[in-house]
């Protein structure tokens, strides 16, 4: 019977991350794979300690270029996961007016639910018990003090809510805030795209969505004439940065409402398109940054990155490539990629970890 079960679950475990679903798009594989590695890269030259060492070389200021660059990453899953629960929301409104509410949400909580809780659990009750001393202690990573200052914020984790009550401040899954804000976005989402589809035209439909798209950019407007550098939680609230989810919903609506006009300006158009795209990456890569103070880097980055995404997302969208399916893994990969490199770089310099990150 184990055998058997051992047998299920190796098949089971290969055709999820090497067998591409029905309906699936493989153009869209190799930006699911760049965002992966640009996430794990940027968060282990993080706490590495990349970003403090004093008087760099020429080498570790290109990687100090690169890390700050690929934070760009979440950012790319952020399109792409609008774009893909857009496009499965929208096309159930076009053919039956109205959304599989039962069905969407119970897919949702059985993709993201068991492996979030499980690695959040796996976090908090074995890697947060490592020795705080030692470089290659996980907690040192969250700048926490004790596990039980970790323990004790732990139920924001568990709800989903550690973007609002603990942006910046220590906790057990510092990165969980991406997760929060695609968490809130599905909850919100089909009421909104609902409530769109009331309209009458596929033109002011698409005017709502793009009004909807612009109003992130709004809040963060009014975050920065009210505290130009100043607090930096804007940049895990969910209402802040539910524009770059949204374009990849406006791309979605054009790539179900209009199919045939969409996929022959993609094709015909797809050097354009993609030179666009990445000229907008570039810009954001050169004059954005998260600890940008200006209005570009406060404002408007996050918009300029998203449509610059969902360009090259276009221009891909007829070409397939061989890649892997890369799904909440990366989630449970991420802690242990992180450790083995910051342990590997400290264990070199032979300098301690906790000082170092609180210079």
């Amino acid at each position: 019977m184990s055998l058997r079960l051992h047998r299920w679950l190796g098949q089971r475990v290969a055709r999820d991350l090497f067998t591409r679903p029905p309906g699936s798009l493989p153009a869209l594989d190799g930006l699911r794979g760049f965002a992966c590695a640009a996430i794990v890269f940027f968060h282990a030259t993080v706490f590495s300690g990349v970003f403090l060492a004093r008087d760099p070389d020429a080498g570790l200021r290109a990687l100090r270029f690169l890390g700050n660059a690929m934070w760009t990453g979440v950012d790319i899953f952020f399109v792409l996961s609008g774009f893909l629960i857009g496009r499965i929301l929208i096309r159930d409104l076009e053919r039956s007016g109205h959304v599989g509410w039962r069905r969407f949400y119970l897919r949702r909580c059985f993709r993201i639910f068991p492996a979030y809780y499980f690695v959040l659990s796996v976090i908090l009750f074995v890697l947060a018990r490592f020795d705080l001393a030692n470089y290659a202690s996980y907690l040192a990573f969250t700048g926490a003090g004790s596990r039980e200052a970790v323990r004790g914020r732990a139920w924001a984790n568990y709800l989903y809510l550690s973007n609002y009550l603990a942006p910046t401040r220590a906790n057990v899954m510092t990165w969980g805030w991406s997760l929060c804000v695609e968490e809130h976005f599905y909850l919100l989402l089909p009421t909104a795209l609902a409530l769109i589809f009331r309209a009458r035209g596929e033109a002011l439909r698409a005017g709502l969505l793009v009004a909807l798209t612009l109003l992130p950019v709004a809040a963060r407007a009014v975050a920065y004439a009210t505290a130009p550098g100043g607090d930096r939680s804007f940049h895990y609230y969910s209402h802040t940065r539910f524009d770059q989810l949204l374009v990849g919903v406006v791309v979605a609506y054009l790539y179900v409402v209009y199919r045939e006009p969409f996929e022959r300006l993609a094709t015909r158009r797809a050097v354009a398109i993609g030179s666009v795209g990445l000229a907008c990456i570039a810009a954001v890569w050169m004059y954005g940054g998260l600890l940008g103070a200006g209005a570009f880097a406060v404002v408007w980055q996050f918009l300029v990155l998203g449509v610059g995404v969902a360009l090259v997302m276009l221009s891909r969208r007829r070409r397939a490539r061989a890649g892997t399916r890369v799904s909440s893994s990366c989630c449970s990969s991420a802690p242990c990629s992180i450790s083995a490199h910051a342990s590997a770089v400290a264990r070199a310099r032979g300098a301690p970890a906790a000082s170092r990150l609180r210079r």
